[in-house]
């Protein structure tokens, strides 16, 4: 890809994000958001926050534990800071991974380019598959609610298909005799499957649960605490059944870092369970620049010149 269709990639997605926010707000959002936003209700909205900070941690803990499973262990401090300098980096270029090109970098001279972008691209791959399990649990309650059979076979085949297909593949990238016979340019993705094994391994399961796990939830609850501080109305069960639905969306890499694609699910979703389209907007919106705030801190660190030197343990 040329330079010029690269830009012309991330303009479009600009335009995308632009114009799903535009007709996201133009028809669901309510008139006097103003003075909505105006009676939130500061407690919950602090939580939110607290909760994004939270969930940020676990992030970088995420990958420090991925980095750890292929060999490297970097000082735990500098791959937090990096976490919320990529998270930063995601929400504000043209591509929901452009957060990633920044890690690979900032970690190419302490663990190569190899497994620079292997921790960053396995990294993701955990996050998102952990989104596809739980998205697969609420299957049986999708199906139960007032959506077209085309969009409920849908999700289950972007939520199982994944799933089922790294499943069968893990296995098969361990035998010899069905490598030798692949064409060369398949090797590449077969070893780098191998590699993924890694990742896998008890040990690394063991040490890569918690931070997991804790790299979702306080997302979602932190989605939550914002939609119930502007009066969503909407129980557990809703959100945790929901929000990774819609973070799932947000993923398409057809957007600004899952701007205005992020919206316009929630107004499609949070109804479902009980949330006014409005709120759902500004929601949603709010969840966006509060995950830019709290990064904020992570983003310094990593720009003081310190984070640099990625000491090793």
């Amino acid at each position: 890809m040329t330079v010029l269709s690269k830009i012309g990639a991330g303009l479009l997605k600009v335009g995308v994000s632009l114009a799903c926010l535009l007709l996201v707000w133009r028809f669901f959002a309510p008139k006097d958001w103003p003075s909505i936003m105006a009676r939130m209700d500061p407690g919950l909205a602090t939580a939110a926050l607290a909760s994004l900070l939270l969930g940020q941690v676990f992030n970088g803990w995420r990958h420090w534990a991925v980095l750890a499973a292929l060999g490297r262990r970097l000082a735990l401090g500098r791959v937090l800071a990096l976490a919320s300098a990529g998270m930063f980096f995601s929400q504000i270029l043209p591509s929901g991974m452009g957060g990633d090109v920044v890690r690979t970098l900032s970690l190419k001279a302490r663990c190569g380019w190899r497994r620079s972008i292997a921790s960053v691209v396995f990294d993701r791959m955990v996050g998102l598959a952990l989104i596809l399990v739980i998205v697969s649990l609420f299957l049986p309650f999708y199906f139960t609610l007032p959506l077209p059979l085309a969009v409920k076979i849908t999700i289950a085949a972007i939520s199982l298909g994944p799933l089922a297909a790294l499943a069968v593949a893990l296995p098969l990238a361990h035998v010899r005799w069905l490598r030798r016979r692949l064409p060369r340019l398949a090797r590449g993705p077969v070893y780098g499957l191998i590699l993924l094994g890694r990742v896998f391994r008890p040990a690394a399961v063991l040490r890569l649960g918690l931070p997991l796990v804790g790299s979702l939830i306080p997302f979602v609850v932190a989605f939550g605490l914002l939609g119930e501080s502007l009066g969503g109305g909407v129980g557990v069960f809703g959100y945790l059944s929901m929000v990774p639905l819609i973070f799932l969306t947000a993923q398409a890499p057809i957007s600004f870092g899952g701007w205005g694609v992020r919206e316009g699910a929630a107004v499609g979703l949070m109804p479902l369970v009980g949330m006014d389209p409005g709120l759902a907007v500004l929601a949603s919106t709010l969840f966006g620049a509060a995950v830019l705030v709290t990064s904020l801190p992570g983003l310094a660190i990593w720009a003081s010149g310190r984070q640099g030197a990625l000491a090793v343990e």
